[in-house]
């Protein structure tokens, strides 16, 4: 097994102190942990409402066949945007720039050591200055778009302007991540020695 990262080295980089793991068996272990506690695991649901009344809170939860309440002493909001606290009438705290999302995908179909990085230099720079992409596009640091061949997109783009904390805000956000990708698609495919330059997986959202 890798080796744990020092969570107390002063000064490192955010990823060297990530804790890398395989996210099927979390999976797998975590329905085997809800199993054993006798925990009642609901997916595919999401909140709808959050009042407060005598005895406690009902949650209203939107399910596949309709909308359904629930009782309880404890609201916990694990939804990663505060939306069972915004539900329930609270202030939340919006920065005024939101991080940039990302749209996570793997190309195929060429060779990176034998790509000529001087012409794609130049490609990119005359696509930034005629308005095809921006430089957020292809992600972050110098050289873009070398580094996005060489890692072959993965966590590379970055989609700037996107508000997800509504549907239509995550709705507009998937649509225009994968507009880019088809537009980094066909522009790529102009390129010397990225002819046939591929999809290979994309993440469903």
């Amino acid at each position: 097994s890798d080796p744990l990262p020092d969570l107390f080295k002063p000064n490192a980089e955010h990823w060297e102190q990530t804790l890398a793991v395989n996210p099927h068996l979390v999976a797998l272990l975590a329905d085997e942990m809800a199993r054993e506690c006798g925990l009642a695991v609901l997916f595919h649901a999401m909140p709808a409402a959050a009042r407060y009344g005598e005895g406690g809170w009902t949650l209203t939860v939107c399910l596949k066949e309709g909308l359904r309440d629930y009782g309880a002493r404890v609201l916990v909001d694990a939804t990663g945007d505060g939306n069972v606290v915004g539900l329930a009438g609270f202030p939340l705290e919006r920065q005024p720039v939101l991080q940039p999302a990302t749209l996570m995908f793997v190309l195929g179909g060429y060779e990176f050591q034998r790509l000529e990085p001087v012409a794609l230099r130049a490609a990119y720079e005359k696509a930034l200055a005629e308005g095809l992409f921006t430089e957020a596009d292809f992600g972050w640091g110098g050289d873009r778009l070398i580094a996005f061949l060489r890692r072959r997109g993965e966590n590379g783009m970055h989609l700037c302007g996107v508000d997800a904390s509504t549907s239509e805000g995550r709705s507009a956000a998937e649509q225009k991540g994968r507009e880019l990708v088809l537009r980094m698609l066909r522009w790529l495919r102009t390129l010397p020695g990225l002819e046939n330059v591929r999809l290979e997986r994309m993440a469903a959202v």
